[in-house]
């Protein structure tokens, strides 16, 4: 049996003022080639990440996939923030990637190695025009589709992705600052005062004045 072919998703957001993610953008490509399947935009409002990501997932109907973005950011950075304030857990799927400068430098060896050098600088260069969307907000996901297009064209094959696993911040352990306790309470006292309360550690400072 044929395994089915792998797929490509320029991926791009949307934020406001705060860093929020109000918008996920995407286009998906078949990777052998970078033929576009769809392309799709959809917001955070009323469906939470959760539900975006539920809908990125049907598109691609199961088959694996890897995400083609400008750097890291988004995937390293952005996303896991957004899952972590809303409590959705990123799959591990949501952190394979390509970086598209770094595959363009695999072509384009005069592209500077420069970590902050985006993909439309990287296009500018290398002559790849500016894309038209007929949506708006489209236009760094066309870009990247382009680009993708560019790759594929110039005979380039796609090695293994980068992948990046996302470690959810540990929980901070609260920490209760008492004031005005006895000189000789002790820390026995302190753990039968608050009974069955689970309590790591107790540290006594004792102004001696």
């Amino acid at each position: 049996m044929t395994a089915p072919p792998e797929h490509l998703v320029a991926l791009d957001c949307a934020s406001d003022d705060n860093g929020a993610v109000t918008e996920l953008r995407w286009i998906v490509m078949l990777k052998a080639d970078a033929t576009i399947l769809s392309e799709q935009l959809q917001r955070v409002e009323g469906q939470g990440l959760q539900g975006i990501m539920d809908v990125l997932t049907g598109t691609i109907q199961g088959t694996a996939f890897s995400f083609f973005t400008d750097g890291s950011r988004l995937l390293t950075d952005i996303l896991p923030k957004c899952a972590h304030t809303q409590g959705v857990n990123l799959p591990p799927q949501f952190g394979v990637y390509y970086d598209a400068v770094q595959e363009l430098r695999k072509v384009h060896p005069e592209l500077p190695d420069d970590p902050a050098f985006t993909v439309a600088e990287a296009a500018h260069q290398i002559g790849i025009p500016p894309p038209t969307a007929a949506t708006p907000g489209m236009e760094a996901c066309k870009l990247l589709a382009s680009v993708a297009t560019h790759l594929c064209v110039s005979g380039y094959k796609f090695g293994a992705p980068i992948v990046f696993t996302y470690m959810p911040p540990a929980p901070q352990t609260p920490v209760l600052r008492l004031r005005g306790l006895p000189f000789q309470a002790s820390e026995a006292d302190i753990r039968q005062f608050f009974g069955d309360l689970s309590i790591n550690r107790i540290q006594l400072r004792r102004n001696q004045h």
